[in-house]
């Protein structure tokens, strides 16, 4: 199976023997270290702060907008493309959707 594509934005700094794929990791951005799984580094980049990890405030708006897209996915929320066509307007805020 190829690696998930998300570890190419952090360093690993090493296994972590608490298994599940979990290990060290340091952001390329931000510098932030954590010990966890590629879940873990997609909610960093993507600044979830709600996972007992940090938000990212350095990750470039591309790669995020990338993020909270596979965010909103797995979540089960319209894309921003997808809300807007169900609402028939243009009225997304920034804060539903990114790269309006």
């Amino acid at each position: 199976m190829a690696p998930d594509p998300y570890w190419r934005y952090v360093k690993k700094i090493g296994d972590y023997s608490g298994g599940g794929g979990s290990r060290k990791w340091k952001c390329n951005f931000c510098g932030y270290e954590k010990t966890g799984s590629v879940t873990r580094v997609k909610d960093h980049l993507a600044r979830v702060p709600c996972r007992d990890t940090g938000p990212c405030k350095e990750v470039p708006n591309d790669v995020y907008a990338g993020l909270e897209a596979w965010r909103r996915s797995r979540m089960g929320m319209p894309s921003c493309d997808e809300k807007k066509e169900e609402e028939g307007t243009q009225t997304a805020t920034s804060s539903q959707c990114v790269g309006t």
